[in-house]
């Protein structure tokens, strides 16, 4: 097991949380498991650290329900025209719309607040991603039994993990509402991009 190794395991683990959890699972209900998948999908997804369950839930819901209209909290259209528009709604849709304050409703997630369980892992989500950051360098410190060692975990397995499944998610809102193919009429801009389709486990 080298550093990529562990690189790649903590993208897959956190990355399937995303996809697999927080958004086929919990935001659609496409698919029914047992409660130690569920419950661990939904601890992987929080240390993907793009926000507790139930606000990433809240906020995906109000996408679908408004997508690429007013009301959707990371569309990159309607920003202005021209090219200065684009560049505006990219960034927006990309990384800006992450701190900016946004009107999810909590009604949006009662279905997942009847599960008790859930709601204390939403409570705890600053302990998960705390957890996703150290866990790769406690992981790796122990195999090479060194603190340098410990130091590259958390840098592979944390810090440039956390980078790389941020900005592939994120191009999901941006890139692949922008370019694309649609082999499909929608009532959206949403496009299917392989690259990012590979990357982001189906998302794209």
């Amino acid at each position: 097991m080298s550093c990529r190794s562990l690189f790649f395991t903590f993208v897959m683990i956190t990355g399937l949380g995303v996809t697999a959890g927080f958004h086929r699972l919990f935001t659609h209900g496409l698919y029914k498991t047992v409660k130690l998948v569920r419950y661990g999908l939904a601890i992987a997804g929080s240390m993907a650290a793009q926000n507790s369950l139930f606000r990433w839930v809240a906020d995906h819901r109000d996408h679908h329900k408004h997508s690429d209209e007013e009301g959707d909290p990371h569309s990159p259209h309607h920003h202005g025209r021209g090219a200065w528009g684009m560049i505006r709604g990219f960034f927006h849709a990309h990384c800006g719309w992450f701190s900016r304050p946004r009107n999810s409703k909590k009604d949006t997630v009662t279905d997942l607040a009847r599960d008790r369980w859930l709601v204390v892992i939403n409570r705890l989500y600053p302990l998960w991603v705390f957890l996703g950051l150290v866990l790769p360098g406690v992981i790796w410190g122990v195999i090479t039994m060194s603190w340098w060692g410990g130091l590259l975990g958390f840098v592979w397995g944390g810090v440039i993990r956390l980078f790389f499944v941020y900005h592939v998610t994120w191009s999901i809102n941006s890139i692949c509402h922008i370019w694309g193919s649609r082999p499909f009429t929608t009532n959206d801009h949403s496009r299917n991009n392989s690259f990012f389709g590979f990357f982001g486990f189906g998302e794209g």
